[in-house]
């Protein structure tokens, strides 16, 4: 799950979105925090598992299992539960 951080470093939330987790930490003006998440995205063939490297805007960097770094839009995006 990702983890909503406040400013002074408390858990606010958790999220399996990576897209819902984002935008409540916009409200809040606190933090994502995807570190130790792993995540998953895509469909048949194109399905993924990985970690984020780093995220600008709506693009994260994600080192995927398969060996492959690539971009992700943020919106496809979710924590493997």
């Amino acid at each position: 799950m990702f983890k909503i951080k406040t400013n002074d470093g408390d858990t606010h939330s958790t999220h399996v979105s990576l897209r819902d987790a984002m935008d409540q930490a916009d409200l809040i003006h606190g933090t994502v925090d995807f570190s130790d998440v792993r995540i998953e995205a895509g469909e048949g063939d194109g399905h993924d598992t990985g970690v984020i490297d780093s995220i600008d805007g709506t693009t994260a960097v994600v080192r995927w299992d398969s060996l492959v770094v690539s971009n992700c839009d943020t919106d496809d995006i979710t924590a493997v539960a």
